[in-house]
């Protein structure tokens, strides 16, 4: 089932809503948007792990750093701000005043339960036993994970995660990946996650067995420093001498926690991930588009921000060989906010993985610069 995220007043949307499939791929124009959304995911996220009851959301936390009040508010200047997360007929939704120079937003009201039966609250702190019929959503909101485009890639000490951070989160910046592949390293995968053809059914087998889909013959050992709480992350290639993360190509390291969130994630488990294919060959970009794809279809949800259409091009061969279903992908493509609208796009996936419209600026670069090489003025 999807879940739809709606925004009004927020940045660069007036309005927009958008369906989370299990697998969501946003792609588009630089500044158009895409963040925009994630960071409404984001922002609830935090809010509901800092203060699930509070009367205010925070611009500023762990998971995105916003600013003021003056820096999210619609370009219009309305101060009225609104944030909605609905699946089936359970919703959460969240009413909005953005004053000045605040560093948060204040709640106005908010309404959590079923379309039928909601509680509302107005400016007033919720009750954790309101809006039971909505606690699975928020949660699934809440306990997602997020990995940054920017990564750690040379420290030789990784830390642990704060006690309250939600199972297998990562980091934005892949600092936590060492921990969980340390702690839940012998843990069985379950067998939709498996790699199709390693018959290791542990996280760490199977984290190795993906790895190698991308760098043949990589490896992953983790391991805790001994009267500290830190943790050695070490990586080789075919069977070489380990060496540290710095002493190895970028990609590995970059892929590293990704692979980590998606292998661990719970069921149903959010995970948002920007600009997956950084540092990496166009053939790995393509493999971890399938990848990506395989773990969609066996439970887990995915949010990929990607400017790849050697990824695409890897979800599409996923679709068409029945790794995932076509209606468990969305694409949206951003091309701005204009008078004339939001600027978002869906585009569809078939079975045979052809999409159903290319509007100008979606992947077609290649196609534009091959036409002048050839002296064809480009479409």
């Amino acid at each position: 089932m999807t879940i739809r995220v709606a925004v009004r007043g927020f940045k660069c949307f007036d309005h927009l809503s958008i369906d989370i499939s299990r697998l969501t791929i946003f792609t588009g124009f630089n500044g158009a948007g895409k963040s925009t959304v994630i960071q409404t995911l984001l922002l609830l996220s935090q809010s509901l792990r800092l203060a699930p009851t509070g009367s205010s959301i925070d611009l500023n936390g762990p998971l995105v750093q916003l600013g003021n009040a003056l820096d999210v508010m619609h370009f219009g200047g309305s101060p009225a701000i609104s944030f909605s997360l609905a699946e089936g007929d359970t919703i959460a939704q969240w009413t909005l005043l953005a004053e000045k120079r605040a560093r948060h937003l204040r709640v106005e009201e908010a309404t959590f339960g079923t379309l039928k039966e909601a509680f509302k609250s107005e400016g007033r702190r919720i009750s954790p036993e309101i809006g039971n019929a909505a606690f699975p959503l928020c949660e699934m909101v809440r306990d997602l994970t997020f990995l940054g485009a920017s990564r750690l890639f040379s420290t030789a000490a990784w830390p642990s995660p704060p006690i309250n951070n939600p199972f297998a989160d990562v980091g934005k910046a892949g600092e936590f990946a060492p921990y969980w592949h340390f702690q839940l390293g012998d843990e069985e995968v379950q067998l939709a996650r498996r790699h199709p053809s390693d018959e290791r059914s542990t996280v760490r087998g199977q984290i190795d067995a993906y790895m190698s889909d991308l760098f043949p013959g990589a490896q992953a050992n983790t391991d805790l420093l001994s009267n500290v709480d830190l943790f050695r992350l070490d990586l080789r290639l075919r069977n070489s001498d380990w060496v540290r993360p710095g002493n190895i190509g970028f990609g590995l390291t970059y892929v590293f926690p990704l692979l980590v969130a998606l292998v661990t994630a719970k069921e149903n488990q959010i995970v948002i991930v920007d600009s997956p294919e950084a540092h990496l060959h166009p053939r790995a970009q393509s493999e971890l588009g399938k990848i990506v794809a395989r773990f969609a279809a066996a439970g887990v949800r995915v949010l990929v921000e990607t400017h790849s259409d050697h990824f695409l091009s890897g979800v599409r061969i996923a679709t068409r060989s029945g790794t995932v279903s076509p209606q468990d992908t969305s694409i949206y493509f951003f091309s701005g906010t204009s008078e004339t609208g939001h600027g978002v796009q869906a585009l569809h996936l078939d079975a045979k993985g052809e999409i159903d419209s290319w509007p100008k600026g979606f992947f077609d670069q290649a196609e534009n610069d091959f036409s002048r090489l050839l002296g064809i003025d480009a479409p």
